[in-house]
């Protein structure tokens, strides 16, 4: 059995539900793909190695940054066993692609409807009246001017949210699409590999936030994806009770 790891992450904001992060949640669904223990550190990204969460520190004291590179180095050192090993070639070029797809394109534009998007930001602000005044208004609006300021710089916060919800749509679509035939996973392999716990974490994240209503709107208009990420939560977090009452309505 691996040693704990401990994983520096965004405090969750209720308990027994996914994190507000979509990369905090990729790892954390990871690590639960793998049976790796570990242990979350509320933490923010202020004091964070590249500014970013999540990271890690293993047991031997390392501090390693970054959701991919954290999945590289459990991999290498063999804490991690390949969720990828049966894969062709082709297959790991399909599911990187799609995986850059899906955190380059689609997850920021998850980003701009919680924090660009007036409606969305009124949901996500309001997220923050359990901490005291003036915190409660100062650090929402902290938040938001840094992460306009970062979508911005990356292209996503230049476009109209009109928009966003067209690149949105796209990836649900064509996800839609892929598991329509009935596969339970995406490459039709008996269990998940990297690519399926990517793709739910992402899914299970967004759902968790009233903020993306028109992106949850477009995932529980699915079918095949319902499914998909049905099959996932029950595999890896069978406590998000929140996520499966949205999933049976």
């Amino acid at each position: 059995m691996p040693e704990t790891i401990k994983v520096h992450a965004f405090p969750l904001t209720e308990p027994n539900a996914p994190s507000s992060s979509g990369f905090c949640q990729k790892l954390d669904s990871y690590l639960r793909a793998t049976s790796i223990p570990y242990e979350n550190v509320p933490s923010y990204p202020f004091s964070a190695p590249k500014g970013k969460l999540p990271y890690i520190t293993t047991p031997k004291g390392e501090v390693i940054p970054d959701s991919h590179f954290i999945i590289q180095h459990l991999k290498a050192s063999g804490v991690s066993k390949d969720l990828d090993a049966e894969l062709t070639p082709a297959q790991k070029g399909d599911s990187r692609a799609w995986q850059g797809w899906l955190e380059e394109v689609v997850y920021p534009c998850m980003v701009y409807e919680r924090w660009v998007d007036d409606a969305g930001y009124a949901q996500t602000a309001a997220g923050f009246n359990t901490i005291p005044w003036p915190f409660r208004a100062i650090v929402p609006w902290y938040f938001r001017r840094r992460i306009t300021g970062r979508l911005k710089a990356q292209g996503t916060g230049q476009h109209s949210l009109e928009e966003v919800h067209t690149l949105e749509k796209e990836f649900v679509d064509a996800l839609d699409a892929k598991f329509s035939d009935g596969r339970e996973y995406f490459h039709q392999t008996a269990t998940p590999t990297e690519v399926d716990v990517f793709i739910y974490g992402f899914l299970v994240n967004g759902l968790s936030q009233r903020s993306n209503a028109y992106f949850n709107k477009l995932v529980l208009g699915k079918v095949a994806i319902k499914g998909f990420v049905r099959r996932m939560l029950e595999r890896l977090h069978p406590e998000y009770e929140g996520i499966r009452k949205m999933l049976n309505e």
